[in-house]
């Protein structure tokens, strides 16, 4: 069984390479994929009490794709309901 500090250490290896694949690639998909997953990897430290933090936007962290604009008639629409 590992030790906290083992399980640490992997964890942030783990965000480390995360982080250099979303870097890495242009596929929306695997962006997403990679989010997530940092966003647990995240988590497992929060729950080891490595970090303080709630959101996993930290430095070092993959940060979420820029969101797309609306299209003009999309927000009229919602308004409607």
């Amino acid at each position: 069984m590992l030790k906290p500090a083992e399980m640490i250490a992997r964890l942030r290896r783990a965000r480390r390479l995360v982080h250099e694949i979303h870097v890495g690639t242009d596929i929306p998909q695997i962006q997403s994929i990679l989010r997530h997953a940092d966003q647990n990897l995240h988590w497992a430290l929060w729950n080891l009490g490595e970090i303080d933090e709630l959101r996993p936007d930290l430095p070092g962290s993959v940060k979420p794709a820029a969101r797309a604009k609306p299209k003009p008639g999309a927000r009229k629409r919602a308004k409607k309901r």
